[in-house]
């Protein structure tokens, strides 16, 4: 996968990304129908969070970044997620919307260091 800003990730390099974040995430107690929100920006983090989730049999609850704090509030509150991904420049926004449950966790995405394959 070519992330479109010189840096490459292998599929076999994804499925070991993605294989890694659903262990950490059931070893958080994610478990099968148990709902995972992201409130990130277009990467390829995202996608890795996508297939992690699904690879559990969890439900990922995508959530607009562009929404605002009460907006996020009104979708996150009743989605009943238990963890929250989100881009390290919306941590404010997610701060503002906080969820009802104790059980949540904000989770924050920082860019993952890659490079080009060998030729």
């Amino acid at each position: 996968m070519d992330f479109g800003i010189g840096s490459w990730l292998t599929y076999l390099q994804l499925e070991a990304r993605t294989n890694a974040l659903a262990d950490a995430l059931r070893r958080h107690g994610v478990r099968p129908g148990d709902r995972v929100a992201t409130l990130t920006l277009n990467s390829p983090q995202m996608l890795e969070i996508l297939f992690a989730v699904a690879k559990l049999g969890a439900i990922c609850v995508p959530i607009n970044f562009r929404l605002s704090a009460s907006e996020v509030h009104y979708i996150l509150a009743p989605s009943g997620a238990s963890v929250v991904f989100e881009s390290s420049s919306l941590t404010c926004t997610v701060s503002a919307a906080p969820l009802s449950t104790s059980a949540h966790s904000a989770c924050t995405l920082c860019p993952s260091p890659t490079s080009a394959p060998a030729a």
